[in-house]
């Protein structure tokens, strides 16, 4: 009898939404407890087992739906504070937003429930087991290997289909595991996909050995083949444990390495002014940009930083006098600044990043590439909705998504604004001539809009995974949190206080190793070759499948 029989639907709906809390959980507990690898693989192991459970394909759609419904929900339900709270939108079409998002955004997931059950649980788990326990494992390893698939589809369709909102991926949780060790090679949508296999090799032994029918189908003789197939497999995150510090010694020249190939490190003074979102372009615009404007001018740190639109005008509305004071101030050639400002050319505005280095007289400017969708640009069909919004919404375009890093002192520094450090393939596109590559990433967030909340954390976790993926050192200059310096192994060496009004200055080592594997070939391919991986996983499974109906005839 199927665990989904109808009198155990319920539960399982409700066991999907346990599920579901502790995929949001993982990559930022509440009261900013930090991420859980743990409880990700917790929550995928959840989802397996039901999925293993199911009836049918539609009972399959139906939980993974519910699983990731609440998960997505539970990790982005902090979007109901910039709408309502800031945005002035009422508590009910607030709520009604956040909740149809998730719901939109899980269908990719119900999706995975379907097509898993027909191309995985069909054709590894059905209830005619071969007599041979190796033959057993390697159908396991085979399923697993399925499940791990569709999940990183699913997750793949989020990051890329409709501009793309990729919050809350799994992988983010497993900063601080031994799967992240895995960063620099197959990025945040491998580790993600890597956990959910795992998840699944162990849902499927649990599953099986509570089947009677199962139990039965498992050889008496030979024991000891049975007997090294169980704990082989049981001992699978020993082995890769005790592997991984192998790995990170493939991942480039140790952190005690000697600093000088790597260059002079930079003192970097991060400004976070903690301007309140409801006055930040409104009454407190002047005296935020006058405070920001005496801390650059007061500096002695080699490189400042102010948050995204630190500045709430455009450049043209800035005095004649600011930027020239700035140079007159600092150090020929020793000192610069990068600050958050909207640019203005013409009738087009872009979200931008300007750095000024004493007595040069060039300018460097970055354009977010990224926009948000319903804050920094209106999907179409959806001005009604804006339309409830009682907030400053721009309407900016987009910056080109190959953009020249800042040179200085010997580094080569790239911006990044928001939540552009969401899409590491983006980051990779400028790893791709290795002598331009950057040597530290800067972060430029405001994310006030959402509270003192586990968007801080969140966040945080996001950047991190960056620093491992590329092997190199991230700052983060945010208005309200979580400002930080990152090193190049995803530790966090200086975090500044949120929601206070605070200066962070901190010694910033650049890096010129060679690209990772993973930059390498995200800068090259993007995300196709998880795709094609993925997808030819799912069509051989079928092949196999549709082979095996065929014999069976």
């Amino acid at each position: 009898m199927s665990f989904l029989h109808q009198r155990h639907a319920t539960m399982a709906y409700v066991l999907a939404c346990l599920g579901g809390l502790c995929q949001a959980w993982s990559m930022g507990l509440p009261y900013h407890a930090g991420a859980s690898g743990a409880l990700q693989w917790l929550a995928m192991f959840i989802l397996a087992y039901l999925l293993l459970s199911s009836g049918s394909s539609r009972q399959s759609a139906r939980v993974a739906w519910v699983f990731q419904c609440t998960a997505l929900t539970a990790t982005f339900w902090w979007i109901f504070i910039s709408l309502h709270t800031y945005g002035g939108m009422s508590s009910v079409l607030a709520s009604f937003a956040v909740v149809s998002l998730a719901a939109a955004l899980a269908l990719y997931w119900s999706a995975l429930g379907a097509v898993f059950y027909q191309v995985g649980v069909k054709v590894w788990a059905g209830a005619k087991k071969p007599p041979h326990a190796l033959i057993v494992w390697s159908e396991r390893c085979a399923l697993s290997l399925v499940f791990g698939a569709s999940w990183m589809l699913s997750e793949l369709c989020r990051a890329q289909w409709f501009t793309g909102f990729p919050w809350g991926s799994s992988g983010y949780a497993h900063n601080d595991t031994w799967l992240g060790a895995f960063a620099p090679w197959i990025g945040v949508y491998g580790i993600g996909a890597l956990s959910a296999t795992l998840a699944m090799g162990a849902a499927h032994l649990v599953w099986s050995r509570a089947q009677e029918k199962q139990r039965a189908a498992f050889p008496v003789k030979p024991p000891l083949l049975r007997q090294l197939g169980f704990y082989g497999a049981a001992l699978i995150p020993l082995w890769t444990l005790l592997l991984w510090p192998a790995l990170m010694a493939m991942d480039g020249p140790p952190t005690t390495e000697p600093k000088d190939p790597y260059g002079k490190p930079l003192l970097v003074e991060l400004l976070q002014g903690n301007v309140p979102q409801q006055t930040k372009f409104r009454q407190d615009r002047l005296s935020a940009a006058q405070w920001y404007y005496d801390q650059i001018m007061t500096s002695k740190a080699e490189l400042v930083i102010t948050p995204e639109t630190a500045f709430a005008m455009t450049t043209q509305d800035l005095p004649a006098t600011f930027k020239d004071s700035i140079k007159r101030q600092f150090l020929p050639e020793q000192q610069a600044v990068l600050f958050g400002i909207p640019s203005k050319d013409g009738l087009d505005f872009a979200n931008s990043a300007i750095g000024l280095v004493g007595a040069r007289q060039e300018e460097y400017r970055y354009d977010k590439a990224h926009l948000v969708p319903f804050g920094e640009f209106i999907p179409p069909f959806f001005r009604w909705f804006t339309d409830q919004m009682q907030m400053p919404l721009g309407f900016f375009k987009r910056g080109a998504q190959r953009q020249a890093s800042l040179a200085f002192l010997g580094q080569r520094i790239a911006p990044n604004i928001c939540y552009e450090d969401l899409f590491g393939e983006e980051i990779a596109e400028q790893f791709l001539v290795p002598d331009s590559s950057p040597s530290i990433l800067v972060n430029m967030s405001n994310i006030a809009w959402f509270g003192d909340t586990v968007i801080l954390d969140q966040h945080l976790e996001i950047s991190r995974m960056r620093t491992l993926e590329f092997r190199r050192p991230m700052v983060r200059a945010t208005n309200a949190g979580a400002t930080a310096v990152i090193d190049h192994t995803g530790h966090v060496r200086v975090l500044a206080k949120a929601f206070e009004r605070e200066k962070v200055t901190s010694w910033v080592q650049g890096r010129f190793d060679e690209p990772t594997f993973f930059a390498w070939w995200a800068a090259r391919y993007g995300l196709a070759p998880l795709w094609y991986f993925g997808a030819g996983v799912l069509l051989l499974s079928c092949c196999i499948g549709l082979f095996r109906q065929g014999l069976r005839r």
